[in-house]
């Protein structure tokens, strides 16, 4: 597992003590894929409600408020498949 992907994990499993999630995430970077349900994150590629692809630079980014989700999206940086209504969840996972 990359140093990326284990830092995600971490920050995932921080940010969700605590909360109730009722959708299943996934994040696919080129280092590796990080999966979020009501069991917290994980490395692991498994079917999602809501994938979300980008580099771990864009991911970076949003983490510190350096990047505008939406913006990214339209410009290309951040693609979403499934469910995109439940991609309004992501900020209670981001912190």
């Amino acid at each position: 597992m990359s140093e990326f992907i284990q830092k995600v994990i971490n920050g995932f499993n921080k940010n969700l003590s605590g909360k109730e999630i009722d959708a299943s995430f996934k994040f696919v970077f080129p280092e590796g894929t990080v999966f979020v349900d009501e069991n917290g994150a994980r490395e692991e590629d498994a079917p999602a409600d809501c994938t979300l692809t980008m580099k771990s630079e864009v991911f970076t980014g949003l983490i510190k408020g350096e990047v505008n989700p939406a913006k990214a999206f339209m410009l290309g940086k951040i693609k979403v498949s499934g469910n995109v209504m439940k991609a309004r969840k992501l900020g209670e996972l981001l912190g």
